[in-house]
């Protein structure tokens, strides 16, 4: 499984600390999620054996999450921020197919 169908292959962190990730806009196309507390230097080479690196258009945050995403790896260039629960259908320019690092933080 290489997360490029259209379901996750990872399972949710059952406390809700994840952020789910989508290959499309408005949460179309090859889906997964990615659990945390954890930061991301680099999308390339998930837990799950899969490549993130500017594919993410759309993004859901777990309920107690948060989720920091930056367009280059290593924590570095244009980033934005997601609160708690939000749904971002369409990731801002700067950011959509950009993502290259990312953290996952939890508020439990």
């Amino acid at each position: 499984l290489d997360g490029s169908g259209p379901g996750s292959t990872t399972m949710p962190d059952p406390g809700g600390c994840y952020a789910l990730v989508s290959e499309g806009e408005q949460f179309e196309g090859a889906r997964e999620f990615i659990n945390g507390p954890r930061k991301y230097a680099s999308l390339e080479d998930l837990p799950f054996r899969a490549n993130w690196r500017r594919r993410i258009r759309s993004v859901q945050v777990g309920p107690p999450a948060f989720v920091t995403m930056w367009a280059d790896e290593g924590w570095r260039g244009a980033s934005e921020t997601l609160s708690a629960g939000s749904r971002e259908p369409v990731l801002s320019k700067a950011l959509s197919g950009r993502v290259q690092s990312l953290e996952i933080g939890c508020d439990r």
